[in-house]
């Protein structure tokens, strides 16, 4: 039996529009979020305020987008998030396209939807500082499309992929992820679907294709790139620091097979009944997933309809996409997942294009007939690749219906996770329990409430928490002052990274401290008494003093 891919012209368009809506509607709530902790910094860069980047390590995301963007939506954060989302529905979209090469349309459809609605993207898609990841993975995405086409345009893949690595280095592998593609598309037994059967279309051998991709000087020039992207970093970045605790240390130890365990686990775990929490941490909790996602690739790897559909390549590219982060001794977070995903939505599409292949088969002989001479022209072989029978029309419809009901299953899912993690309290029923969702609530609450009464021009902020104390000595059950910086107080100030928001909405500030204390001020002075949810009152020196005053008479 062979397969077809031909489509109504209509119907070609509505899979990828769904995709990009599912995206989109999944995310959406990041819409309604204000700035958090490093956004401030990127868009302070911009506005001159601290140092712009000198070396290139991410530069196109974190200096160029936020150059690019700051004339255009100033300090809104609307028009960011709606670039992060929208670059989320464009990743989505384009990798329905690219599955589309390797299994029919319902299984791609399957694929794409699980990587759009997957709850572990959260703050890529959440979080603005983030959005470098998207874009990398948007970039990487195009490349790869044009690195597989087969004329001389595929060299524009080399290009994108080091504006790739400029958005962000988590697309290093993507000459593996070439390769195996390569090696996947040589060796398959069966053309794809979107390539028409051909009799006499020669097969190459499994050692063969991997010889064949390894030599294509494309995927030579793009590691090479990639090498010397490495290289220069190794020479110009002071790299002690990262063989200690600093927050990027790296190394070798028992940490690598962990951050592997609870990427997988990750991954295999996204059902609202079964995912318990999503700290950015180590989590053994999600560690038998992971077990059970091994054992499922491995078993994959002996059934030769999957490993027809690029089941193996599948896996390499996911290792592959995660090795640079696996080392990391204090980093593993949820959303360094998102370079992954896209190989393990490929091997959901190979599964599930398996198991709806009895629905999707035509009669060989109506596929070879279709088929053109193995001397055809391109041109000829494409004109004929959408005149290719399409299976039993009653037969086809249970198949995208089939896939409809499952991405439908995956988008809901998605979405209920998704509140889910915004809404789950910390606490108090004020503070939100997901970092991000939380810092950027204080953000907002911060700025608002200066944006009622904006400093004068040369005011010293003072910023202070009697409330977080005041929490904290409840908790301990005693009113002796802590000497060290509670949670509370952290939290808020590295909302505000450490006060350069409250600089960047109002420059007229000429200093922003946190103290925990009254401490003497000047007539210029400003407190402002911040509950541990971002929301102030302002109080000049005087009549801060007034009110300790009151307070003592009054017995509190």
């Amino acid at each position: 039996m062979s397969r077809s891919t031909r489509v109504p012209s209509a119907g070609r368009l509505l899979p990828p529009l769904v995709v990009a809506g599912v995206a989109a509607m999944v995310f959406r709530g990041a819409l309604d979020y204000f700035f958090s902790q490093d956004d401030f910094a990127a868009l302070a860069r911009a506005a001159g305020l601290i140092p712009r980047f000198a070396e290139p390590w991410r530069w196109l995301a974190l200096q160029a987008y936020f150059d690019v963007m700051r004339p255009l939506a100033g300090l809104a954060a609307l028009p960011y998030h709606a670039v992060s989302l929208t670059a989320h529905a464009a990743c989505s979209t384009l990798l329905y396209l690219l599955l589309r090469r390797a299994t029919a349309g319902p299984p791609a459809l399957i694929g794409a939807l699980f990587f759009a609605s997957h709850p572990a993207l959260f703050t890529a898609v959440y979080w603005i500082s983030t959005t470098g990841d998207v874009l990398a993975v948007l970039i990487a995405l195009t490349a790869l499309a044009t690195a597989l086409r087969c004329d001389p345009a595929r060299w524009l893949a080399l290009p994108l992929y080091a504006a790739a690595l400029l958005c962000k280095e988590s697309v290093l592998a993507l000459p593996v992820a070439l390769a195996a593609c390569q090696v996947w598309r040589r060796r398959a037994p069966r053309p794809a679907p979107t390539t028409v059967p051909t009799a006499s279309a020669p097969i190459a051998p499994g050692p063969r294709a991997l010889l064949d991709a390894t030599l294509d000087p494309l995927a030579i020039a793009m590691a090479a790139l990639g090498t010397l992207y490495i290289l220069y970093f190794i020479a110009t970045q002071d790299l002690a620091p990262a063989l200690g605790a600093a927050p990027y240390a790296a190394g070798p130890g028992g940490h690598v097979a962990a951050n592997a365990l609870s990427y997988l686990g990750w991954t295999a775990n996204v059902f609202l009944p079964t995912v318990r929490g999503f700290t950015d941490a180590v989590d053994p909790r999600v560690f038998g997933w992971a077990v059970a996602l091994i054992a499922l690739w491995g078993a994959g790897c002996v059934a030769r309809p999957l490993r027809d559909r690029g089941w193996i390549e599948a896996g390499v590219i996911y290792v592959a996409m995660l090795l640079p982060v696996l080392p990391l001794r204090n980093h593993t977070y949820h959303y360094y997942l998102y370079a992954a995903l896209p190989a393990a939505a490929w091997a959901l599409a190979a599964l599930s294009d398996w198991a709806l292949a009895p629905l999707l088969e035509v009669p060989a002989a109506a596929a070879r007939a279709a088929a053109p001479p193995a001397a055809a022209s391109p041109r000829r072989r494409r004109d004929a690749a959408a005149t290719v029978p399409v299976a039993r029309p009653a037969r086809a419809a249970v198949a995208w219906g089939i896939a409809a009901m499952a991405g439908g299953l995956l988008a809901l899912n998605g979405a209920l996770l998704v509140r889910k993690i915004e809404s789950a309290p910390l606490l108090l029923p004020q503070l939100r329990a997901e970092p991000l969702v939380d810092r950027a609530r204080i953000a907002r609450n911060v700025i608002g409430g200066l944006r009622a009464r904006p400093p004068a021009a040369g005011t010293t902020l003072l910023l202070w928490s009697p409330e977080a104390m005041a929490l904290v000595a409840r908790a301990r059950g005693d009113s002796v002052a802590l000497a060290e910086e509670t949670y509370w107080e952290r939290n808020v100030r590295t909302a505000l990274y450490d006060g350069l928001a409250i600089r960047l909405f109002f420059p007229a500030v000429r200093e922003v401290r946190f103290v925990r204390a009254p401490v003497p001020a000047g007539d210029s002075a400003l407190f402002a008494l911040y509950d541990v949810d971002g929301k102030l009152r302002l109080f000049s020196p005087a009549a801060l003093d007034s009110l300790g005053r009151a307070g003592a008479r009054s017995g509190r």
